[in-house]
């Protein structure tokens, strides 16, 4: 169980790192692109993992995780700039995040941090945070992060 928690904060971390590369050219996407898709395949390893031992908290977080790439995907796919995308994405996340998806939640405190929106920032850290989809192991990350933003502010 460990390895499935250590994965997801793998892929999750990844998926941050991995959308605002640069340069923007079709190399650079293609290869965003089959890292998101390696790690879609994992995630579902990882979904089906969590049905077989019952562990609904963390199917439903590989299956947050898992809607957050598809829209990762579409952006990288639809945007010609870094700029572009990174509009993209935050759209589609706040649109998961009006579902109750505490992953993306987080990210969008993370992407507003990285744009020195702390206030925002520290709303989606806490918003995440009081989120019942949001699996006892990942709380701590979250923590973390609300509190550094914080000391920002």
């Amino acid at each position: 169980m460990k390895q499935i928690k250590l994965a997801l904060i793998f892929c999750t971390t990844f998926l941050m790192l991995s959308v605002h590369a640069e340069p923007y050219d079709d190399e650079s996407k293609k290869k965003a692109l089959e890292k998101i898709e390696a790690n879609k395949e994992y995630t579902q390893k990882a979904i089906e993992l969590a049905e077989l031992t019952g562990n609904e908290v963390n199917k439903i977080h590989a299956q947050n995780v898992e809607v957050i790439y598809e829209v990762t995907a579409k952006c990288i796919v639809s945007s010609q700039s870094a700029t572009e995308d990174d509009v993209c994405y935050i759209k589609g996340l706040k649109v998961l995040a009006e579902k109750d998806n505490p992953a993306a939640m987080h990210f969008l405190g993370n992407i507003m941090e990285q744009y020195k929106n702390y206030t925002s920032a520290i709303e989606w850290y806490t918003k995440s945070l009081a989120s019942k989809n949001l699996p006892g192991w990942y709380k701590d990350r979250v923590e973390e992060d609300l509190e550094r933003a914080k000391s920002k502010v």
